[in-house]
């Protein structure tokens, strides 16, 4: 088909009554033009997909550069009274190229004469198709769509020294390709967020927030939305197992997702508050992971039975006082005996109106050295949850 396409140039060109180099370009790249419109009507390979042939796409893509430079005149194109014939290919594939193989060898080769080649192109044309030996007797480059690496390389071997070899996978250029169309963005982050406060104070620091009730289908699905090629979910012990659930099932879209696991909601917010998308996804992850685990964490709740409030470590009551000022106090204390200089504590959904103002007065007098930081968390189930860094 690309000699089709040349011989149909070089007929118009030798028809042309002048010696004008313009007119005779014009006239040559038009034929060729012609001519490559109508190759998917010579090769079923190129009909089917309704496509043009990559060689003589090429030569025309040339005599049109050459049209413009003798004609002085950039994206000239042949005159609008010569017969051309538009097309509109989809793509552009070589000629005799099959979708029976799974993988492109390409491989310099040296040390084959003229018989060797020949031998070296009967053996790979009985392997796939797309066969191209081309070179000198010094240095050869050898081309292949196959389904059995090894052959064609082999073959290569007894031909001469193979080199360089590259062998591309075609199902692996889809999906990338498929991955490049479907991910917008590098990183992101994804949390599972038990309460709107805490899914707010997320969102502001540039992660996305879903309920910490959310199944997997849900995950993946919320995953799958953000674009990213990477993912990190960020999940309380609670929520791991459908976490991990979804992080499972992307791996056959391309998409990256990982899955960081924090005893608490303050370690969760530790871990958004440095994460960075500029840095790379592996340091982030890394960085994330560190403030999440190098934060202390405690809650306060009530439990029936034990006479009031009840503050945990470490999953233990360390505290249990009918005075929520007194317990919540007692619990930062506990929390501060191994020092710290940034006290975050979320309230959750059983805190009493107004309480923030008043313990946020009462823990800075008592710790006028360590920073501290308030939060409406509306946690589900817990008064509030302390964390020290």
């Amino acid at each position: 088909t690309v000699l089709t396409v040349l011989h149909a140039a070089a007929q118009a060109a030798a028809a042309v009554c002048c010696d004008d180099l313009a007119e005779v370009a014009s006239t040559a790249t038009a034929a060729a033009a012609g001519a490559l419109a109508d190759t998917p009507r010579q090769l079923a390979a190129l009909g089917a997909p309704g496509v043009v042939d990559a060689g003589g796409r090429g030569l025309t893509l040339l005599l049109e550069a050459l049209l413009a430079v003798v004609s002085e005149r950039p994206g000239a194109r042949p005159a609008a009274n010569t017969q051309i014939r538009p097309s509109a290919p989809r793509m552009v594939q070589v000629a005799g190229s099959s979708t029976a193989y799974e993988y492109e060898v390409m491989y310099l080769l040296d040390g084959a004469g003229e018989a060797e080649v020949i031998r070296l192109r009967g053996e790979l044309s009985t392997l796939g198709d797309c066969v191209a030996v081309v070179g000198t007797t010094a240095l050869w480059k050898v081309h292949v769509h196959c389904s059995d690496v090894d052959a064609a390389i082999d073959a290569g071997r007894r031909a001469g020294r193979p080199h360089r070899i590259t062998v591309m996978r075609f199902a692996d250029q889809v999906l990338e390709a498929a991955a490049r169309d479907r991910y917008h963005t590098d990183h992101a982050v994804l949390v599972l967020a038990g309460g709107t406060g805490l899914a707010q104070l997320c969102r502001r620091e540039g992660a996305v927030a879903v309920p910490a009730t959310s199944s997997a289908a849900d995950l993946l699905e919320a995953c799958a939305a953000t674009h990213a090629r990477h993912v990190t979910m960020l999940a309380e012990t609670s929520a791991t197992t459908a976490a991990e659930a979804a992080a499972a099932q992307p791996e056959g879209t391309g998409q990256d997702v990982v899955v960081v696991v924090a005893g608490s909601a303050v370690q969760l917010l530790a871990a958004v508050a440095v994460h960075d998308a500029a840095r790379p996804v592996a340091e982030d992850r890394a960085a994330m992971t560190d403030a999440a685990t190098a934060t202390r964490y405690g809650e306060l709740t009530t439990r029936d039975g034990l006479g009031g409030f009840v503050g945990i470590l470490d999953g233990e009551a360390v505290v249990i006082n009918r005075d929520l000022l007194a317990a919540s106090r007692e619990l930062v204390a506990r929390l501060l005996i191994a020092g710290g200089e940034l006290l975050t504590v979320l309230l959750g959904q059983d805190a009493p109106s107004g309480f923030a103002a008043v313990l946020t007065e009462q823990l800075r007098a008592a710790h006028p050295k360590v920073e501290m930081m308030c939060y409406a968390g509306d946690v589900p189930q817990r008064v509030l949850l302390v964390g020290v860094e």
